[in-house]
């Protein structure tokens, strides 16, 4: 458009363009001050008020000038009108670049962003939740952490204190050492974290914190016990321990102890989940019977036995429509040579739709020493799969160099390797019908009927035990399945079952000295003098 052109356009409306940017200015700045938010909404008024009333003083400076008719007056103009515009344009883009940033996470692990666990979680908060970070000197990572947590919801808040500035506080959260992290929800006051042992400064941790923030949110604590005296894997620290299982129940706010039987007879009232780890003997008659009353009167039970094993559970499962096969899982499809492991060692990244293997999508569990389970439909009982064998796997009677299938024998994939188990109600009976009415033929019995009187109950039943002991428990998906099977068990399905927040990759390469000295060679005497020779045999062509 010309110069002239904008002129009259100018001229005709110019002295009307300060009222709307008035009232945009003052509307935007009265909505921000009176709610103390300062909205995209209100700050997009005030941005379009502040253009439009530059641009009314602009044109009552063209109009007032007698020069503008010239021709370098013009061109000046449109220069100054252009600027303007530019300037106006970044400020607008600056404003809402800074209301709304946008990041990019390029790393492969999605280091620097929330996990579906902690996003979901924080989502949900109802209360507020606040994070005190005492430290002098705080990171820059960890406050890059709080931020991402605090976009989630406006219920996250977090501060960072210097002890020798506020002792106050330090005596009211009781701090004991620089780098201390607490959360306070409500009047509850827990210790997350400390940043600095033995003089070297640990991150924030995305796992202590989430797992900090489900577990001061609970009202109650569940009490899991652990069935002991038939060979079951022990709560220590051995290799084939328990203790990183019990850790990650702990911080979700459970109360862990070992039960045997043989000892008190009676299962503990307080009893929410009871869990079976790789029992290698049989259990006494009594001791199921104990179980299965248990699961009677309501109790949730996690049974995990693995491959050959026969733990005295047949009959009591069957009641449930459950089975454990004998024979041993094996993978020949070679995928597990990858990662240094055996046929006997499956990888499993097939799971069913339930809250337990809610967003694990196709990753990786390992389950060394497995065992298929079947299932038959059974009155009052909902068997969903949780873990499934694919088409490359085979259940065979005994292991051999070749592992040939042999369809006589041996069972071929796709089964279950871990199952869920719902029981409901049944429904209440129906009246009979009148004398004149002649009655329905009744329904075929169901194979496996159950009685009446039985309350609804849950049961997980997995066919390997080693995937959450201190060997494998941290491999992979492996003790988000334990964690997530014992909270669904324990009815806390309410919270975000999902993949655990993960530490990021260890990518060092660890060299022999002959690979050492290969690269040394190749980087300071090879590459140099291949490149040397490349050079004067071009130099040679040319002359």
């Amino acid at each position: 458009m010309h110069i002239s052109s904008i002129t009259n356009l100018i001229k005709t409306y110019w002295k009307y363009l300060y009222l709307p940017a008035i009232f945009l200015l003052v509307a935007g700045s009265v909505a921000g001050v009176t709610t103390g938010q300062w909205r995209s909404l209100y700050l997009l008024a005030i941005a379009m008020g502040s253009m439009l009333l530059g641009g009314w003083m602009i044109a009552s400076v063209l109009i007032a000038n007698p020069l503008l008719s010239r021709r370098s007056t013009q061109a000046g103009t449109n220069a100054l009108l252009t600027t303007v515009a530019l300037l106006i344009i970044v400020a607008v883009v600056n404003l809402f670049a800074f209301r709304y940033s946008v990041t990019f996470d390029l790393t492969e692990n999605q280091q620097f962003t929330l996990f579906s666990q902690s996003q979901a979680l924080v989502k949900s908060l109802e209360n507020p939740v606040k994070i005190w970070v005492f430290d002098s000197s705080p990171n820059n990572r960890d406050k890059e952490l709080l931020k991402n947590y605090q976009r989630y919801s406006n219920q996250f808040s977090f501060e960072f204190v210097d002890p020798d500035q506020k002792p106050n506080l330090v005596k009211e959260f009781k701090v004991n050492s620089q780098g201390d992290v607490f959360i306070e929800y409500g009047d509850k006051k827990q210790l997350v974290q400390t940043l600095i042992n033995f003089n070297q400064r640990e991150p924030l941790s995305e796992i202590k914190l989430t797992n900090a923030i489900e577990k001061i949110r609970q009202t109650q604590t569940s009490s899991v016990y652990f069935l002991q005296g038939h060979g079951e894997s022990a709560l220590n620290t051995s290799k084939e321990g328990l203790s990183g299982a019990v850790a990650g129940l702990e911080s979700k706010g459970f109360k862990v102890n070992p039960l045997n039987l043989a000892e008190k007879a009676t299962i503990p009232e307080d009893a929410d989940v009871i869990v079976l780890a790789g029992p290698q003997r049989a259990l006494l008659k009594a001791e199921v019977a104990a179980l299965s009353r248990y699961q009677d009167q309501g109790g949730e039970v996690l049974v995990m036995v693995g491959a050959e094993i026969d733990a005295g559970l047949d009959p009591w499962l069957k009641n449930w429509g459950a089975t454990l096969d004998r024979r041993i899982v094996v993978d020949v499809s070679g995928a597990g040579q990858m990662l240094g492991l055996g046929p006997a060692a499956p990888i499993v990244t097939r799971y069913g739709e339930h809250p337990i293997t809610r967003d694990f999508n196709n990753g990786i569990s390992i389950f060394p020493l497995s065992r298929p389970i079947a299932t038959v439909k059974t009155q009052g009982v909902t068997a969903v799969t949780l873990l499934e064998a694919s088409e490359n796997m085979l259940a065979k009677t005994e292991l051999t160099q070749e592992l040939e299938y042999d369809p006589t024998v041996d069972l071929r994939g796709p089964f279950d390797l871990g199952i869920a188990l719902e029981r409901t109600p049944l429904p209440s009976p129906t009246v009979s019908p009148s004398p004149d009415v002649s009655p329905s033929p009744s329904p075929s019995p169901d194979p496996t009927p159950r009685p009446k009187d039985l309350k609804p109950a849950k049961l997980v039943v997995i066919g390997n035990a080693l995937f959450a002991t201190n060997e494998w428990f941290n491999e992979q998906l492996n003790g988000d399945i334990f964690l997530n099977s014992v909270q669904w068990l324990a009815n806390q399905d309410e919270q975000p079952l999902s993949i655990r927040p993960k530490e990021p990759t260890n990518r060092r390469l660890n060299l022999t000295p002959l690979q050492a000295s290969l690269v040394g060679w190749l980087s300071w005497i090879v590459v140099p003098l291949v490149g040397l020779g490349l050079a004067v045999f071009t130099w040679w062509r040319r002359q």
